[in-house]
């Protein structure tokens, strides 16, 4: 088994990870509020990435929230109706009733979570693909700079490891 004469730290690379980390968080972000599905901000602001993961030159951005996933790929399912009351509260909704003896008159916001809640276990919710609309938007930009700083820090430890020693 060949041995490798590489050794050290990749400075270069973990610094060009964590800016990669930041620009797709902020592209993550710019896309859910893009497309109006920021209700609370709570999705937004749930992005994070493990720093301490980047020195073994490892990209783990993850999202604190349940429904990050539904968001980005969709759903089709029951969905808890405490969930589709607090949604509607958050987006200040009125609902109304469109047809029947109380066509135009106030719905309740647990009536409307039902019928939104069988909705969208019948047709499923369309999602929006934020993370794979935020990496192609910096797929080019993330080759080109790890590329270039991986480089840089193998030219730097074979000449401190060789050239220097």
């Amino acid at each position: 088994m060949a041995r490798s004469i590489i050794t050290g730290r990749f400075a270069r690379t973990e610094d060009t990870l964590r800016e990669i980390a930041e620009r797709l968080i902020a592209d993550m972000i710019s896309e859910i509020r893009a497309r109006d599905r920021a209700a609370s901000g709570d999705l937004a602001n749930s992005f994070s990435y493990d720093d301490d993961k980047i020195s073994d030159l490892e990209l783990d951005i993850t999202s604190d929230v349940e429904y990050a996933g539904v968001q980005d790929r969709g759903y089709k399912g029951l969905v808890p109706l405490e969930n589709l009351v607090r949604w509607a509260r958050i987006r200040g909704l009125q609902p109304y009733h469109k047809t029947g003896r109380k066509k135009g008159k106030p719905m309740s916001l647990k009536q409307f979570a039902w019928l939104a809640g069988r909705k969208i276990a019948d047709k499923g919710y369309p999602g929006i693909n934020y993370v794979a609309n935020a990496f192609l938007k910096s797929s080019d930009l993330i080759d080109r700079a790890i590329g270039e700083s991986y480089a840089q820090d193998i030219q730097e430890m074979l000449e401190q490891n060789i050239t220097f020693k």
